[in-house]
C-alpha cells in the first residue's frame, strides 16, 4: 500500500510524536497527470556553481537592472559582468546588516547603495561613486524617481530629489504619527512604501503634494509589526515579514493588500519560539527568488543557524534549507544572502564568501563541491491499539539511473534509519538507487523491524546528483487504520 503522507507540503519542528515531519534541501512540487499516486513530488533545492570570484568576503547586497548587475560583497561595490568578471565601482561602509541597491530608472539612470548606516549614489554612465548620506540609511528603495532612505535609529525616511540620488534636502523627510511604535522596516512595492514598525504597520504613497509628496493611504494601517528590519521583502504578488505579537510569539505573514495574515504554520511558529528562547530571531534576513514557476522566501536566522523556506507558489508549503555540519550533525544556515536574476541566471552572494554565485537546480552540490545532504521524515505509521505493528518492506520511489558517470556520484546510495519514538533511531541502512542509466532500479528496505507505538522512517541523500521523490509503498502488519491519508 502507499505511504500515506511520504510525499506531503507540510514540514514540522520535530517536537511532537503526532508532527514529527522533516523536509530539509526538499521542497514540493505539483504533478499535473491526474494519473500520478499523489499531487506532488519532492524535489531538489537547487545547488551552486561560481558565477565569478570577488576579492572580498561576504556577500551583502545585490541588484539586476537594465542588463547589468551589481553586488556589495564586504567593503566594496562591484558591478559584475556578463563574462563572469567583477569590476570595482566604489567603496562602502560594513557593519553586520545586509546592504540594499535601488534604482531611480532611466530618466535617473543612478544607483543608490545602503551599506553600514550610509548612502551612496553611482552614476551608471559616468561611473562616478559618491557618499550622500551618513548614519542616516539603513534600507533605500525608490518611487516615482525619488530614492528613499530609511533610518532605524531615527525611525526617518529621508528622500532625494527627483532623478537625482546626488540631491538630498535636510528638510526632505517624513516619520510616523499615526502609531507609538517607531518604524523598523522600508518594502516599496510598485506605488506602495510599506512601513512596518515594531508592533503595527502602515502603507504610504505619493501623493504629488508640495513640499511633503508621500502620504499614508487612509485605512492602511495594520496589526502585525516585526523585531528584524531585513526579514521584510516583496516576494511575487506578496510583502512578507517576520513578526511579532505584543506577547512575544514570533510567525511569518504576507499580504497582497492591506491586511497581513500569518502564513507559517505552528510548527514554523514552534521553531521560532526555540530560536527566541535560545538564541534570537532579531536577526533574520529573507532572501526571495523564483525558479521553476515557483517563488521561494527564505528566512535565515543567523544566531540560531537555521533557514526556513516558504514556496508562496505551492499554497504557502514549507521546508528547511541549511549546509550539513558533520562535526556538530546538524545542519546550519542556507548561506546565501542577496539575490538578483541577471544573464539568465539566479545569481547571490552568500554569507562568507567572495563568490557570486548561480542557483542551479541541476546542479547538487554546495560551492565546496561536496553534495548537499537532503532530509526527508514522514508522518508516523501507527500500531493498532493492542497490536503490534511489523514492517517488512518500505520502497521509496526515486527517479533512477541519474548518476554520474565517474566520481562520488557514480554509484548514489539513500540512506535509511527509523525510529519507534520519533526521538531516538536505529542504525542507518543504504539501498542503491541506481547507477547512470539503470532506470529500472528500485530503492527498497526489508526488514525494517516491528513496534508496539509507531514506526518512522527518516530518509536522507548525501550523493552530489539530484533526488527526484515522487511516492514511497509499505509492507506492513498490525497498522493502525486511518482517515487522514492524503498526501
Amino acid at each position: 500500500m502507499r505511504y500515506p503522507g511520504f510525499i506531503g507540503t507540510s514540514n514540522a519542528a520535530p517536537t511532537l510524536i503526532a508532527n514529527c515531519e522533516r523536509s530539509v534541501n526538499l521542497y514540493a512540487a505539483s504533478v499535473d497527470s491526474p494519473f500520478a499516486p499523489t499531487g506532488v513530488a519532492l524535489l531538489s533545492t537547487p545547488g551552486q556553481s561560481v558565477f565569478a570570484t570577488s576579492t572580498d568576503i561576504g556577500g551583502r547586497g545585490a541588484l539586476s537592472v537594465a542588463g547589468r548587475a551589481f553586488v556589495v560583497i564586504g567593503t566594496s561595490f562591484y558591478e559584475v559582468l556578463s563574462t563572469g568578471s567583477v569590476t570595482l565601482r566604489g567603496a562602502v561602509a560594513v557593519d553586520a546588516n545586509p546592504a540594499t541597491i535601488s534604482y531611480n530608472g532611466t530618466s535617473g539612470g543612478q544607483l543608490f547603495i545602503t551599506s553600514g548606516g550610509n548612502g551612496y549614489c553611482y552614476d551608471m554612465a559616468a561611473h562616478t561613486f559618491t557618499t550622500e548620506l551618513t548614519g542616516t540609511a539603513t534600507q533605500g528603495g525608490m518611487l516615482n524617481g525619488r530614492f528613499l532612505a530609511f533610518s532605524v535609529v531615527d525611525g526617518l525616511v529621508r528622500f532625494s530629489s527627483l532623478n537625482d540620488g546626488t540631491a538630498w534636502d535636510p528638510t526632505d523627510f517624513f516619520g510616523r504619527s499615526q502609531a507609538a511604535d517607531p518604524w523598523m522596516a522600508m518594502v516599496v512595492r510598485g506605488g506602495e512604501i510599506w512601513l512596518i514598525g515594531e508592533s503595527t504597520g502602515e502603507v504610504w504613497y505619493d501623493s504629488g503634494a508640495f513640499p511633503l509628496p508621500f502620504a499614508l493611504i487612509s485605512g492602511s494601517t495594520f496589526e502585525f509589526g516585526t523585531p528584524s528590519t531585513f526579514s521584510a521583502a516583496k516576494a511575487g504578488d506578496f510583502i512578507t515579514w517576520l513578526s511579532q505579537d505584543k506577547d512575544g510569539g514570533g510567525t511569518i505573514v504576507a499580504a497582497k493588500g492591506f491586511g497581513p495574515s500569518q502564513i507559517s504554520t505552528y510548527s514554523v511558529a514552534n521553531a521560532l519560539s526555540g530560536y527566541r528562547r535560545d538564541s534570537t530571531i532579531d536577526d533574520c534576513e529573507v532572501l526571495v527568488y523564483q525558479q521553476d514557476q515557483h517563488t521561494f522566501a527564505c528566512f535565515s536566522f543567523p544566531t540560531a543557524g537555521a533557514t526556513w523556506a516558504a514556496d508562496l507558489s505551492m499554497n504557502m508549503s514549507w521546508h528547511e534549507r541549511g549546509v550539513w555540519d558533520s562535526a556538530a550533525g546538524r545542519f546550519r544556515i542556507w548561506g546565501p544572502r542577496a539575490h538578483c536574476y541577471a544573464f539568465g541566471k539566479n545569481l547571490v552572494v552568500s554569507h562568507g564568501s567572495a563568490v557570486v554565485s548561480e542557483l542551479d537546480p541541476t546542479i547538487a552540490t554546495e560551492l565546496n563541491g561536496t553534495g548537499i545532504r537532503r532530509l526527508r521524515v514522514p508522518p508516523p505509521i501507527w500500531a493498532a491499539p493492542g497490536g503490534r505493528l511489523t514492517v517488512d518492506r518500505l520502497q521509496v520511489i526515486v527517479e533512477p539511473g541519474l548518476a554520474d558517470v565517474t566520481g562520488a556520484g557514480s554509484d548514489p546510495h539513500l540512506m535509511m534509519r527509523h525510529s519507534y519514538d520519533t526521538k531516538t533511531w536505529g542504525a542507518e541502512r543504504m539501498a542503491s538507487v541506481g547507477k547512470i542509466g539503470e532506470f529500472a532500479k528500485r530503492c527498497v528496505f526489508t526488514r525494517c523491524g516491528s513496534s508496539e507505538f509507531l514506526w518512522v522512517p527518516e530518509v536522507s541523500f548525501s550523493a552530489p546528483v539530484p533526488l527526484r521523490i515522487s511516492d514511497a509503498d509499505i509492507i506492513a502488519t498490525g497498522m493502525q487504520s486511518s482517515g487522514r491519508e492524503a498526501a
